[in-house]
């Protein structure tokens, strides 16, 4: 109960149930299960227990503040519903499906816990909680002997199992939620193409309501950090809609070795252009050509994919940045008027053009609200209804509002299109870009200093763009399916190799505490009639060793009346071995009477057979 409590606080930051949860569960652990109900009652008890459950979610996510990227609404209420329910259980003598419905109730809030992604917190929550199921459930069970009176060959298969739980529990909660959103994914996709977070050649504002982030792997960037990497620089404007528009291009002889390169990016896919920051200098590929147009961007030449590029961070030198032109202070007459009002009660008081675009961005980042999911008026600009209305949307409707603005006031803006580097994979000592880290900002012009990037959309707002690491599943599995075509950094290397060595060290000690256990066992080894079951295992070899051997398929039950009948034994004797079966199976499965009795029983009965003739 514990364990679960734990991983609902986790996914969902609403500790005020969770520290009630413990409580209560720390209550019925001190006092044990006192109630008894009937059937009736307890069904009464149960419903009421998920209607209060579900309640008190309520009440705490009005009250706490959840998480951007955490579990909410009825995922939320659901999983603490479920977890009241096998808590008020546990104070139950009887209650219906016994203790292992309990931890079943429990394990299903955890299942539901993991909908949401929660780090490497969640996979270790879910491994704890396995092991102390099994170990809660088998002190539960009178009838399983003591760990210590268990053989080395047992106690190895046990440990093996054991382990082998752990890491399969840690890779479904490292892997579950990664499924499910591929899953999700695959769903949305078959809706609509457009509705997934990504890279476009043209901006359609207002098209799509709801936009599913994408977990795909896109690029993987190795060397010194960078951030904001181009694809295309967004021009004209028009009903909703961004494109690029008319620019000039040429093929630009480069170089085609990585010799003395600071960064080296990678697509993960076959792509058509270059991905690289406003300040990337000495660009390589191993073609030697790109295609440079005049906003800076870099294309990959006919019949050649953008696999790799090489450069350092510095100022451009390959295909620099044009100034401006009229179109990049193109603005739709109807819109024109009020965009300038708009920017005017925004930038009151600012005299430079840098003033003037870090007021606009301020006012955006801090007055307007981030969000996947949006519905517009299809007879209005979506851009100014974002203004002046809804004040809510993803990262085109921010940069778009930016550069329409800062475009009516008379300073020349585009919308660039590309992404961001933000999750760090620790295991390869690189950088993953995924789908969802699609980005859109604005650079604009300011005389003196050139082109300057702004970035309007509330960062803090956005999971994709914050700082991140790789998921431990994620960052082996990329890894690995990635066949590491970069060969291993240093960084990497050392980290390896104390991985093996640590996997070495180990095996040795673990093997060396197989060896030490095996040494010990006999004096770590209690009476052969250690345990109600062991003492019952012992009953049977004694009777079979009589001729009355127990069949593989026959009950305890059967088994206690054949004995009872059986012409080999003595009538008082088969009589007192099949009560002693008997109570073995009342104690087994309906928790009669208790272990030390049969225990007491069997000796009894081995005494009286060593003595005299069965």
């Amino acid at each position: 109960m514990l364990v679960s409590a734990a991983a609902f606080g986790v996914t969902t930051q609403l500790w005020t149930p969770v520290l009630w949860l413990a409580s209560l569960s720390i209550g019925a652990w001190l006092l044990g299960a006192r109630a008894s109900l009937g059937r009736g009652a307890e069904l009464l008890l149960m419903s009421s227990s998920v209607i209060v459950g579900s309640a008190v979610a309520c009440v705490a996510e009005a009250g706490e503040a959840a998480p951007v990227t955490g579990l909410t609404g009825v995922p939320a209420r659901f999983a603490l519903s479920m977890l009241v329910l096998a808590v008020v259980r546990t104070y139950l003598t009887s209650p219906i499906g016994g203790s292992a419905a309990t931890t079943g109730i429990a394990l299903v809030a955890l299942t539901v816990c993991g909908l949401t992604h929660a780090g490497p917190e969640y996979a270790g929550l879910v491994a704890a909680f396995f092991a102390s199921a099994v170990i809660a459930l088998r002190r539960d069970d009178p009838m399983h002997a003591r760990w210590w009176s268990w053989d080395t060959r047992r106690k190895a298969a046990s440990a093996a199992t054991a382990v082998a739980a752990v890491i399969v529990g840690v890779g479904i909660a490292a892997g579950g939620p990664t499924l499910h959103d591929r899953l999700a994914r695959i769903v949305a996709g078959l809706e609509s193409a457009r509705a997934l977070t990504s890279f476009a050649e043209h901006i359609h504002l207002g098209r799509s309501s709801d936009i599913t982030p994408s977990d795909r792997l896109v690029l993987r960037v190795r060397g010194a950090p960078v951030d904001y990497l181009r694809g295309t620089a967004y021009r004209v404007y028009e009903e909703g809609e961004w494109v690029a528009g008319a620019e000039d291009s040429r093929v630009v002889t480069i170089g085609s070795s990585q010799e003395g390169s600071l960064v080296e990016i990678r697509a993960a896919q076959a792509a058509a252009r270059y991905f690289v920051p406003m300040d990337a200098r000495e660009v390589a590929t191993p073609d030697g050509r790109v295609i440079a147009t005049s906003t800076g961007c870099l294309l990959s030449p006919s019949g050649v994919s953008a696999g790799l590029v090489w450069f350092r961070i510095g100022p451009r030198d390959t295909a620099p940045v044009s100034p401006p032109d009229e179109t990049d202070l193109q603005v739709p007459a109807a819109e024109r008027v009020e965009l300038a009002h708009v920017a005017g009660s925004v930038i009151a008081g600012e005299d430079t053009v840098a003033g003037r675009l870090e007021a606009i961005e301020h006012w955006l980042r801090t007055d307007f609200h981030y969000s996947l999911r949006h519905s517009r008026p299809p007879d209005r600009d979506p851009t100014l209804d974002f203004l002046t209305a809804s004040r809510s949307g993803h990262c085109e409707y921010f940069a778009s509002a930016m550069a329409l603005l800062a475009r009516s006031i008379g300073i020349p803006a585009r919308v660039i299109g590309g992404y961001r580097v933000t999750e760090y994979n620790d295991l390869g000592d690189y950088w993953v870009v995924r789908e969802k880290n699609a980005h859109a900002w604005v650079e604009a012009w300011i005389p003196g200093a050139g082109w300057r990037t702004f970035d309007p959309t509330p960062g803090e707002s956005i999971a994709s763009s914050t700082p991140s690491r790789s998921h431990a599943l994620e960052a082996v599995t990329d890894l690995v399916t990635s066949g590491w075509l970069w060969g291993w950094s240093p960084r990497a290397r050392s980290k390896h190799f104390a991985a093996a060595l640590g996997l070495v060290t180990a095996a040795g000690v673990v093997r060396w505490l197989a060896v030490l256990w095996s040494r010990r066992r006999d004096a770590r080894r209690t009476a052969s009639c250690t345990g109600a079951h062991a003492a019952f295992e012992e009953l049977c070899r004694a009777l079979e060793a009589l001729g009355e051997r127990r069949a593989q398929s026959e009950t305890v039950e059967q088994y206690a009346r054949r004995i009872a009948g059986s012409p080999r034994l003595r009538e008082d004797v088969r009589q007192e071995a099949a009560e002693i079966l008997q109570s073995h199976a009342r104690l087994r499965y309906g928790r009669e009477g208790s272990a030390e009795q049969v225990e007491r029983e069997v000796a009894r009965w081995l005494e009286i057979a060593r003595r005299r003739p069965m």
